[in-house]
C-alpha cells in the first residue's frame, strides 16, 4: 500500500473551524440495541415482527434509527434461519413506519423470498 501524500491527507481531514455533520458509521456496528431488537424479531410468533419493530422504533430511552442498514441486518438474519416470512414482515413493517426501503433492502427481502421458494411473493413487493 503507498504512503499517504500530505495533499490526500489533507483531503481527509476537514478543514480547521468546520464541524462535521454527522458521524460516519460505514464498517462500525449498528449498537447493541440493534443486536437485541434482531433477536426479539427472530424470537417473535408469526406476524408478531410489525409490534416488535414498532416497540422498538418508539421506545423512549432507547429508540433504534430509522436507518434501513439495520433493517437490511434484521432482514439478512432472518433469511439465514430460514424465515422468509419475517423478512416479508420487516419489509411491510419498514414501509408502515416510514422508514426507507431501498435496493439493498429489496434485495434482501427477494432473496429470502426466493430461498423460501416463494418467488411469487418476492414480485408482489413492487
Amino acid at each position: 500500500r503507498p504512503a499517504m501524500t500530505e495533499a490526500s491527507a489533507a483531503m481527509k481531514r476537514p478543514a480547521k473551524g468546520v464541524k462535521k455533520s454527522h458521524k460516519p458509521t460505514r464498517g462500525k456496528a449498528p449498537g447493541g440495541r440493534v443486536y437485541e431488537v434482531a433477536q426479539a424479531i427472530l424470537n417473535a410468533p408469526a406476524g408478531g415482527v410489525a409490534a416488535v419493530i414498532r416497540d422498538a422504533l418508539n421506545d423512549k430511552e432507547a429508540p433504534i434509527r430509522r436507518d434501513p442498514r439495520a433493517f437490511t441486518m434484521f432482514s439478512t438474519r432472518c433469511r439465514k434461519s430460514g424465515a422468509w416470512e419475517k423478512c416479508v414482515e420487516i419489509f411491510d413493517a419498514m414501509r408502515e413506519q416510514g422508514v426507507e426501503t431501498n435496493t439493498i433492502v429489496y434485495n434482501a427481502t427477494m432473496s429470502a423470498c426466493s430461498k423460501g421458494g416463494a418467488w411469487e411473493r418476492a414480485l408482489e413487493l413492487f
